[in-house]
């Protein structure tokens, strides 16, 4: 199975100031790479439940 290409990594176009309005703090970073990896919201994909533990 091909790995899928890292979305935030390739980003053609983006300059600086972009790139640190969106990745300038942890929390916005770790939020852009949430919503990169679940546009539609958390899911298992093996039970397909979406709840995150703590």
């Amino acid at each position: 199975m091909k790995m899928a290409k890292n979305q935030i990594q390739f980003q053609k176009g983006i300059s600086i100031h972009e790139f640190i309005s969106l990745y300038g703090h942890e929390e916005q970073c770790q939020k852009q790479v949430f919503d990169m990896r679940w546009p539609t919201g958390y899911h298992c994909p093996h039970c397909g439940n979406d709840n995150i533990a703590s």
